[in-house]
C-alpha cells in the first residue's frame, strides 16, 4: 500500500513538473489537439490585413470530427457559404446557386485568374481551425507568452508559403521578403 501510495505521488510530481516546463509551442499545439479531438465544434475568425484587400473579412464555420464542415464567408459585399467533406462540397456565391466544387472548378477557358477556380480549390484544400492552428504553429520561428496571447513571428518559409496559397511548381509571381506573425489566445488549455 504504501509503495502504491508513494508511486502514485511520484507520477503526480513528475506531470506537474512536465506541464510547468511546457513551452508556449507545445501548449497552442495541445490546445489544437484538444479541439481537433471534439465532437463537433464552432468558429468565427476575421482575416485582417495592413491597408485593406480582397481577402479580408469574416468567416463563420461549424464542423463535426471525420464529418462535414459548413462555412459562411463574407470579402467585401459578397457572401459565399459551402458545406464540406473531405476534399468534395457544394458552395453557393452570392451570384449563383449551389454547385459542386467540381462545378465551380472548371477551367473557363479564358486563360488568366478565374476566380471561380480560386474558391473551389481553396474550399478543397480548406483546413478546420484545428488542423490550422497545428500548422501555424510549426511556420513560427518561437512562441512566447505576453500579457495577453502566445504570440510570435513566422519564418520566411512560412510566411511565403502563406503568401502564394499553396502554389507549386513556380505558377504566380515570386513571392520575396515575407513577413507575418501569429497570436493565439488560450483560456484554460482552450484556444
Amino acid at each position: 500500500m504504501k509503495k502504491s501510495i508513494l508511486f502514485s505521488i511520484l507520477i503526480l510530481m513528475a506531470g506537474s513538473l512536465l506541464a510547468a516546463d511546457s513551452s508556449p509551442k507545445d501548449e497552442v499545439t495541445a490546445a489544437a489537439t484538444t479541439l481537433g479531438n471534439q465532437s463537433n465544434y464552432s468558429w468565427h475568425t476575421t482575416i485582417a490585413s495592413p491597408g485593406g484587400g480582397r481577402f479580408n473579412g469574416p468567416t463563420d464555420g461549424k464542423t463535426e470530427k471525420a464529418g462535414s464542415t459548413w462555412l459562411s464567408m463574407t470579402r467585401g459585399d459578397n457572401t459565399t457559404e459551402a458545406v464540406l467533406q473531405g476534399d468534395k462540397g457544394a458552395v453557393k456565391m452570392a451570384d449563383s446557386d449551389w454547385q459542386s466544387l467540381a462545378e465551380l472548378a472548371k477551367d473557363d477557358g479564358g486563360g488568366g485568374f478565374n476566380r471561380n477556380m480560386f474558391i473551389a480549390r481553396s474550399l478543397q484544400n480548406y483546413e478546420t481551425p484545428a488542423v490550422q492552428v497545428t500548422n501555424l504553429v510549426a511556420k513560427t520561428k518561437e512562441l512566447k507568452q505576453t500579457d495577453t496571447a502566445i504570440a510570435g513571428d513566422l519564418t520566411d518559409d512560412g510566411a511565403k508559403s502563406l503568401l502564394t496559397f499553396g502554389r507549386r511548381g513556380g505558377n504566380g509571381p515570386e513571392v520575396s521578403n515575407a513577413k507575418g506573425s501569429v497570436k493565439f489566445w488560450l483560456k484554460d488549455g482552450a484556444l
